[in-house]
C-alpha cells in the first residue's frame, strides 16, 4: 500500500511538473508572439484611439456648428417677423455656405421673402437654383418643387408642372395631398372640371394624408361643386 501511495504521489508530482512545463511553453509562445506582433498591435491601438478621438471631436464640432447656424437662422426669422425683411435677408445670406441644412432652409426663406415683396422673378430663380442642387435633401426638394409649381400656376406650361408633381402623386407619399391639390388646380385651369373633382375625391378618400390637408381638399372640392 505504501508503494502504491508513493506511486500516486510521484504521479501527481509528475503531472504537476508537466502542467508547469506546459504553462512555461505557453508563456514562451505568447511572449514570442507578442514580440513578433508587438508593433503592429501598438500601431492598431494607436489608430483606433486616434479614430475614436477624431470622431468625438468631429461630433462636437458638428454640434457647435449646428448650434451657431441655428442661432443665425432664428435671428433672421425674428427680424422677418418684425417686418425687417431686408435685415432678415442679410442674415439669411450669411448661411449661404452653411455646413448644415440651414444652407438650404435660408435660401428657401429668402425666396419666400422675395415672393412677399412681389419679386416673383427673383423668387423663382432662387427656387430653380435649389431644384438643380443635387445635394438638396429629398424632403426639402419636395417642398421646393411644390412651392415652385404653386408660384408658376398659369405662368408655365401645365405639362411641365404636372411632370414635377407626378413624383409625389402616389398615395403614401408624404406630399401626396398637396401635390393632388396643385394637380387639380392645373386640371381646372385646363377646364377639366370632372377630372379635377375625381382627383380630389380619390385623394380625400386616402387614409394617408394629414387632416389639415384633407380639409383643404374638401374646401376646394366644395368650391368646384358650386
Amino acid at each position: 500500500m505504501a508503494k502504491n501511495k508513493d506511486k500516486d504521489e510521484t504521479q501527481i508530482q509528475a503531472e504537476i511538473l508537466m502542467r508547469e512545463a506546459e504553462e512555461e511553453v505557453r508563456y514562451e509562445n505568447m511572449k514570442e508572439a507578442f514580440n513578433k506582433w508587438k508593433w503592429p498591435i501598438v500601431f492598431f491601438l494607436a489608430v483606433l484611439i486616434l479614430g475614436v478621438t477624431a470622431y468625438e471631436g468631429y461630433k462636437t464640432y458638428r454640434m457647435n456648428v449646428r448650434f451657431s447656424e441655428s442661432n443665425l437662422y432664428e435671428q433672421a426669422a425674428v427680424l422677418n417677423a418684425q417686418g425687417k425683411a431686408d435685415e432678415a435677408t442679410a442674415v439669411y445670406q450669411q448661411l449661404s455656405s452653411a455646413k448644415t441644412d440651414y444652407k438650404y432652409l435660408s435660401k428657401m426663406r429668402i425666396a419666400g421673402i422675395y415672393f412677399e415683396q412681389g419679386k416673383e422673378q427673383e423668387g423663382i430663380e432662387l427656387l430653380n437654383q435649389l431644384r438643380q442642387d443635387k445635394d438638396l435633401p429629398a424632403n426639402l426638394k419636395a417642398v421646393v418643387d411644390l412651392s415652385y409649381v404653386g408660384h408658376q400656376l398659369g405662368k408655365e406650361d401645365n405639362k411641365k408642372l404636372q411632370e414635377i408633381l407626378n413624383t409625389y402623386m402616389m398615395p403614401g407619399n408624404p406630399f401626396y395631398g398637396t401635390a393632388t391639390e396643385l394637380s387639380s388646380l392645373l386640371l381646372l385651369e385646363e377646364g377639366k372640371v370632372e377630372a379635377a373633382k375625381k382627383l380630389l375625391t380619390d385623394s380625400i378618400a386616402s387614409q394617408t394624408i394629414p387632416e389639415t390637408v384633407k380639409l383643404r381638399l374638401q374646401a376646394l372640392s366644395s368650391v368646384i361643386d358650386k
